[in-house]
């Protein structure tokens, strides 16, 4: 058994050249990991040791490094790395599956509101936690606006907030494992737009419907419902700029499911529409939906790393005008994507971990949550790269969960 009264040098000389790494003083890391500086600078000496497990994960989270860099030892997780979001998911499931309670509802302007606030919080900062500690009393006001009487006018448009709802707890509930609540969120989706008989929300929740095919391995099945989505709001082009945005987004979509299924030809094809259609319209947020030229361009490299095209990458997120998108959750996306396409290209680990990084910085939540994430890492994992970039790679298979 170890003395715990020794001094423990080694591991305080690991944290003081972590530390210098990352280019952060003291005072910064122990403000971080939520200790004082000289309780860091006890352990940096060896005249306190570094035996508790809450304060390994702290300091390794505050230097962004795997827990096992700063005890040279292995490491295994204590619990979900999700778990912020676990413990609130089940509020969110009795929300989707009580009765409506018998309530006053609230006004559709207030609605109208919070449910954009919501969409921003996950598709432009990405923080799955606020968005889910706000879904439960945002689902319940929703339906319960959608079920009452009042105005056409107010019953329409709650309809139409309840499907932008749901396809916002769609992805946050798909990618931290909640595969039923995700299909039920999509089922929601499509009978509340049903009623309205308006060909862009019917398209909007078509393609909701086929994101729900993917982590079934449907992606053909996917692509049929985006393509009939495009064909359903395609003669409403002309009508309004959202018809257009919903109908270039379909597109856009249905590119993706192609390329999924290493249709080449049918991606292009729906890309070059997305884009003839993103000439006239600049980027723009249509309810949860973000439809433009820099959007269109985030697309092409998610098609590209698809289909294995992971040289043309580099180019492609260079084009891409970073500083127009105002979503840290796009950005990070796109960088994602250029990590995906760079795995199948032979010498490329440390770009495809440096990429990945930068995504995790732009969007953390979002970014380790994402289903794609942990294959791209453990793949990384057995491949030859500089010391640094397999030091950075250990600490995001941490954050991301793998043992």
């Amino acid at each position: 058994m170890t003395d715990s009264t020794q001094p423990d040098t080694a591991t305080g000389e690991n944290v003081r050249r972590l530390r210098t790494w990352r280019g952060k003083d003291q005072a910064t890391i122990a403000g971080l990991a939520g200790r004082s500086q000289g309780w860091l600078s006890r352990i940096e000496t060896g005249q306190a040791r570094l035996d508790r497990r809450t304060d390994i994960e702290a300091l390794a989270d505050a230097l962004e490094v795997h827990p096992g860099d700063l005890i040279d030892g292995p490491w295994r997780p204590a619990k979900s790395r999700n778990y912020e979001v676990d413990v609130l998911v089940p509020a969110v499931r009795v929300a989707m599956v009580d009765a409506v309670p018998d309530a006053r509802p609230l006004p559709v302007a207030e609605l109208t509101r919070r449910v954009g606030v919501a969409a921003r919080v996950m598709w432009r900062d990405g923080d799955l936690v606020a968005l889910a500690a706000a879904l439960p009393g945002l689902i319940g006001a929703v339906r319960l606006a959608a079920g009452n009487g009042g105005t056409e006018e107010d019953h329409q448009q709650a309809l139409r907030l309840l499907a932008v709802t749901c396809s916002t707890a769609f992805p946050m509930l798909k990618h931290c494992g909640y595969p039923d609540l995700a299909l039920a969120a999509s089922n929601m989706c499509t009978a509340a737009v049903e009623p309205l008989l308006e060909e862009p929300w019917q398209a909007y929740a078509g393609v909701r419907r086929s994101h729900a095919l993917i982590p079934a391995g449907a992606p053909e099945r996917a692509l049929m419902i985006a393509q009939h989505a495009v064909d359903v709001v395609e003669p409403h082009v002309g009508g309004s700029d959202s018809a257009a945005r919903m109908y270039g987004f379909a597109h856009l979509t249905a590119a993706v499911w192609a390329a999924y299924a290493q249709r080449r030809e049918n991606a292009d094809a729906h890309l070059a529409e997305a884009a003839a259609v993103a000439e006239r319209l600049p980027d723009h947020d249509w309810f949860d939906i973000y439809f433009g030229p820099a959007n269109v361009a985030i697309h092409r490299a998610q098609v590209a790393a698809a289909l294995g095209d992971g040289e043309r990458l580099p180019a492609l997120a260079a084009a891409v005008d970073e500083a127009a998108v105002p979503s840290a959750v796009q950005r990070s996306y796109l960088h994602t994507y250029v990590g995906h396409g760079l795995l199948g290209v032979r010498g490329r680990a440390d770009d495809a971990v440096r990429e990945l990084r930068l995504a995790e910085t732009l969007a953390p939540v979002r970014f380790r949550t994402r289903m794609i994430v942990p294959p791209m890492v453990m793949d990384l994992l057995g491949r030859p790269m500089r010391s640094s970039s397999l030091r950075e790679l250990r600490g995001l298979a941490y954050r991301v969960g793998i043992g």
